[in-house]
């Protein structure tokens, strides 16, 4: 099974942000500094397989300095990935499900 990690940041704390992204060692990782599809906050980004679920969900709690996080399956279903065996690592985010719609009618949208 694959998955995400987001790591939110509000904008004020981009600096935390890009050390987090420059001593994260995990790959592949990406870095946003805008919102991005249903995302509330700009993110760093990781993809993972199920192995290295439980050591990068320690390594979040340990080393993000309490930005939120929010942990997902990457099934290829991006509306069930955000709204079925989920979970959260410090604050709950707001996640625009209005996005999911305009991707439906708009199939070239993505949300990465």
């Amino acid at each position: 099974m694959k998955y995400h990690a987001h790591i939110y940041y509000p904008q004020e704390k981009i600096s935390l942000a890009q050390e987090i992204f420059k001593r994260c060692p995990y790959a592949p990782l990406k870095f946003y500094d805008k919102k991005v599809g249903p995302h509330a906050r700009p993110m760093i980004e990781i993809q993972f397989d199920d192995l290295s679920k439980g050591e990068i969900v320690q390594w979040i709690e340990k080393e993000c300095q309490g930005l939120s996080a929010l942990v997902h399956q990457d099934t290829g279903d991006d509306y069930r990935d955000h709204t079925e065996g989920f979970f959260w690592i410090g604050e709950t985010l707001p996640i625009d499900f209005k996005f999911f719609d305009l991707v439906k009618a708009k199939p070239h949208l993505s949300i990465h």
